[in-house]
């Protein structure tokens, strides 16, 4: 991806026999405007309904850099991809480290990532889709400011009564800590 033609920085595989053998799917397709994922890759499964779902930062493109997740599903063996879109834009700041999760129960996703203003201190944001990745919620700063600046590495998880668990790293000297913030109405 550093190198000419200049394409995706994140590519993906899949496979049907359990990771035996792969098929490598080359680069993750930019979106419709242009662009490329960028890296930082994650993906998520909803064993339920068999989607699975690729996110990872996105560099330029109709909306400018952020987050893009591509979601796709086997049909007979074959992989199909059905939907790639940005779901998230930075603007001016810069989006990192992103994560997500799917709860199999309502079909609910949740991403969170590192938002790097550029003017000003970092914080851990979430956004939510409760209709298949086709909208986003607004994001929600999920810690204290007095965190601002000091957080990274945040992990959304659903439990088994679909609550939502975010985990992040809050470093600093002389103490660095884990958190963990539990929503029970999914991400609200």
């Amino acid at each position: 991806g550093f190198c000419p033609p200049y394409g995706a920085v994140q590519g993906y595989g899949t496979s049907t026999d359990g990771g035996v053998t792969w098929t490598d799917r080359g680069d993750v397709p930019a979106l419709a405007g242009g662009g490329r994922y960028r890296g930082d890759p994650v993906h998520f499964v909803d064993r339920q309904s068999g989607t699975f779902w690729i996110l990872g930062l996105y560099e330029g493109g109709a909306l400018g850099s952020g987050l893009a997740l591509l979601n796709g599903h086997f049909a007979g063996g074959v992989w199909t991809i059905d939907g790639n879109r940005q779901i998230a834009t930075g603007g001016n700041d810069f989006l990192d480290k992103p994560w997500g999760a799917v709860d199999p129960a309502t079909g609910n996703l949740y991403v969170t990532y590192t938002r790097f203003p550029a003017a000003g201190s970092d914080q851990v944001e979430l956004i939510c889709s409760y209709n298949g990745g086709t909208s986003w919620t607004l994001p929600v700063v999920i810690h204290d400011a007095g965190q601002n600046g000091n957080v990274q590495g945040s992990r959304p998880v659903v439990g088994p009564g679909g609550e939502l668990y975010v985990y992040w790293y809050e470093y600093g000297y002389p103490l660095s800590r884990h958190h963990v913030r539990k929503s029970l109405d999914g991400g609200a």
